[in-house]
């Protein structure tokens, strides 16, 4: 897929899963995702916390979002990977700031 049609489709999704790790160990997360101008919103809720819970790591950890729609007739997938960082008004959700760097996408065949 084109860089701009991967952006276009990555800006437009409402979940996907973050990758990151915590303690060493790579953890892969459903998020929930708001369109923020440039930036990604990241939400989800856990057993112990808020997603800001998940990150562990110091402000500017470089992840991995994964967004995609296998049942569309179009089977596409875009990977973005960026800093995440915590937004400047945190609200009541625990929201993570996601800045997409660099952006990849594939459509796979259909069966």
């Amino acid at each position: 897929m084109a860089s701009d049609e991967c952006r276009m489709q990555l800006a437009e999704a409402r979940s996907g899963y973050l990758a990151t790790t915590r303690r060493a160990l790579p953890v892969i997360v459903p998020v929930v995702l708001e369109n923020d101008g440039t930036d990604l919103l990241l939400r989800a809720r856990f057993a112990n916390g808020s997603i800001t819970a998940l990150s562990g790591g110091p402000p500017g950890d470089v992840v991995a979002l994964a967004v995609g729609d296998p049942s569309d007739e179009q089977r596409w997938f875009v990977v973005a990977q960026g800093v995440l960082r915590t937004p400047a008004a945190l609200d009541a959700s625990g929201a993570l700031q996601f800045t997409p760097e660099l952006v990849t996408g594939w459509r796979l065949p259909t069966p």
